[in-house]
Order: structure tokens, then sequence, then C-alpha cells
């Protein structure tokens, strides 16, 4: 027996489901690329990784995507393992919003 709609239902979930995984893909390459140059005690710019990873086509990132991206670095900032310094969550949040727009 199928519902009607359900097929709709679907769709919807795996479009969710692909933002989610490109969004996880993208702050997990920002998060190991700036742990890299931090255990290395390199500096960095954040804006050039995140570039770096927008334009990265194995991650696939879509405008639509960055509400997402937006959500879980929020939640990441919060995780004290993480060490994200204030510099670096001002430019990411910065990066966010010209990218939004």
């Amino acid at each position: 027996m199928t519902f009607p709609g359900f097929g709709t239902i679907i769709i919807v979930m795996n479009k969710r489901n692909g933002i989610t995984n490109r969004a996880i893909d993208f702050v997990v390459m920002y998060g190991e690329m700036s742990a890299g140059y931090n255990e290395r005690l390199m500096s960095y710019d954040p804006v050039e990784i995140l570039e770096e990873g927008w334009k990265n086509e194995y991650i696939g990132l879509k405008k639509g995507d960055l509400g997402e991206v937006e959500d879980i670095f929020e939640e990441e900032y919060l995780v004290p393992e993480n060490e994200y310094k204030y510099w670096e969550v001002l430019d990411i949040r910065k990066w966010i919003e010209e990218k939004k727009a």
C-alpha cells in the first residue's frame, strides 16, 4: 500500500540528507585543516581554508547549504576540545554572512 505524497517525503528527506552531508564535510574539512595548523604552531587565515572548501568539488557545497553550515559551526564552537579562537569564530561568521548575501 502506498500513501499519497510518500514519494515526496522521501525526496525531501534525501535532499535534506544531502545538505547535511555537504555541510558536515565542509565543517570537518575546516576543523581538520585548522587543527593541523594549530598543532604545528603555524599561522593561517581561516578565510583561505573556507574558500578552499567552498571551491572543493568533492564537498560540493552550495549557497543553500550555508544555513546548515552555520548551525554546525555554532555547535562546534562550544566543544572545548576544538579550541576555536575568538578571532577565528568572528572570521568564520563573517565569511558565512558574506557568502549568504
